[in-house]
């Protein structure tokens, strides 16, 4: 039996750093699709990710800085990423992957980001489960490290509010990604 480190998009945000009216039923539904048989959850601290947290359901948490948004070294590089994305009409993310400098700032965030996510995985008990929310980027950076013959396409494109990439280990081993769309 294996375990599974669910990362999950936090949920909609509203006019200020936490979730919208929309953002908290959206949360609420997708509470049906969680993995479960929990044994550690585990939020980026930022309002938003502790409101997702909460509308699915979960009062005990730990909050978790490595698991917060992407990497500040990247707003040096948002007028360049901001221009290529006018200019082919890709995502920000998609842009900062193209662009050689900030792809290896990302690579770079992602696999500490999965690093952590294997710590967390060999800590859990035998077919335990544990439950991230974090954010848009953040995760597929992650994903990315995990499966580095991937791309964003792969993928089936960035994660929308409340989605996962569930990262599935055998024996403590990491064996796969799944992703979980809503």
């Amino acid at each position: 039996m294996g375990e599974t480190v669910e990362v999950r998009r936090h949920s909609l945000r509203g006019e200020g750093k936490g979730l919208s009216a929309e953002g908290l039923e959206l949360a609420r539904r997708a509470a049906a699709t969680l993995v479960g048989n929990y044994a550690a959850v585990y939020t980026s601290p930022k309002r938003r990710c502790i409101e997702t947290l909460e509308a699915l359901g979960f009062t005990r948490y730990e909050v978790a800085p490595e698991f917060a948004t992407l990497p500040s070294e990247l707003e040096d590089h948002e007028r360049h990423a901001e221009a290529l994305r006018s200019r082919t009409g890709c995502s920000l993310l998609e842009a900062y992957l193209a662009i050689p400098a900030t792809h290896l700032i990302l690579e770079k965030f992602g696999t500490a980001f999965f690093e952590r996510v294997c710590a967390i995985a060999e800590e859990l008990p035998s077919g335990k489960n544990a439950l991230v929310v974090s954010h848009g980027g953040s995760i597929e950076a992650a994903v990315l490290a995990a499966m580095p013959d991937w791309s964003l396409r792969d993928l089936g494109g960035e994660l929308k509010a409340c989605e996962a990439a569930l990262f599935v280990f055998e024996n403590r081993l990491f064996r796969r990604v799944e992703i979980l769309r809503l």
